[in-house]
């Protein structure tokens, strides 16, 4: 993952104006982005209602198996500066002939669905507050 970005390096350290960032994922806030293949992360920031969307292959790192639900946060630099937060929402397991080691495709979303969960709709003027509450 690769972007331009100004005033980071110079031009004699980098080609161009690429800027190739450290990235940092965490799942369930402990960091697993060495388990990452990095130039598999693609992130879809999207405007307005739509979701943004985040994916990415990891390996089995020393028994760890990535589930739906499971935290995601994704930086540039180091986990304070976000790029994408959200949740696991479907894993494809993926295995390959030349490779022994099993490996998950995961996607995810972040949490705009979860912001109007709990949006009043309806309108409870005249009622009692017991009425209301249950």
């Amino acid at each position: 993952m690769a972007q331009a970005r100004s005033n980071i390096a110079i031009s004699n350290d980098c080609i161009s104006g690429v800027f190739t960032p450290n990235v940092v994922i965490l799942i369930n806030d402990v960091v697993r982005t060495t388990a990452v293949q990095i130039a598999s992360l693609s992130i879809d920031q999207n405007r307005n209602n739509e979701q943004d969307t985040a994916r990415f292959i990891i390996n089995r790192d020393e028994g760890f198996t990535p589930s739906v639900g499971q935290t995601v946060k994704i930086g540039l630099g180091d986990s304070g500066n976000l790029e994408f937060a959200g949740q696991i929402v479907s894993l494809r397991y993926v295995r390959e002939r030349s490779s022994d080691s099993p490996r998950f495709e995961v996607f995810c979303t972040d949490w705009a669905q979860l912001f109007n969960r709990r949006l009043i709709t309806q309108d409870f003027s005249g009622q009692d507050i017991t009425d209301i509450a249950t």
